[in-house]
């Protein structure tokens, strides 16, 4: 998850992603390609094929690619019969990550830029 993290988002308080002058819709489909794209490998166990094109789906399929994610990464022993429950757990991780960048960030149209307390609740 944190080299899921680092590539995709930086760190806290130096986030990568989103970049300014990215547009709504560009943000939008960035987190869709990345949430969808790790459910969907977490429950086919297939990453997505690479095409070389740089764009985020090609990162994201480079990256499990190179992370073996899911089949191969290796999960702590006692929780190797629940694997499939540990990888939605990473995804729901990883996806916090996600929202919490976003918040940090000031949306084209001036929103956001919220607090650095994460999670809101």
């Amino acid at each position: 998850m944190s080299a899921f993290v680092t590539e995709f988002l930086g760190a806290r308080d130096a986030w990568t992603w989103p970049t300014v002058g990215e547009s709504n819709d560009a943000i939008v489909a960035d987190f869709v390609t990345l949430t969808s794209g790790l459910l969907s490998t977490a429950l086919t166990l297939t990453p997505p094929a690479p095409d070389g094109s740089g764009s985020m789906r090609d990162r994201l399929a480079n990256f499990l690619i190179a992370q073996k994610w899911p089949v191969n990464t290796l999960i702590p022993a006692r929780w190797a019969g629940i694997q499939p429950t540990v990888r939605l757990i990473e995804i729901s991780v990883i996806t916090d990550h996600i929202l919490e960048a976003l918040n940090a960030f000031r949306l084209p149209d001036s929103r956001g830029g919220g607090p650095g307390a994460w999670p809101p609740h």
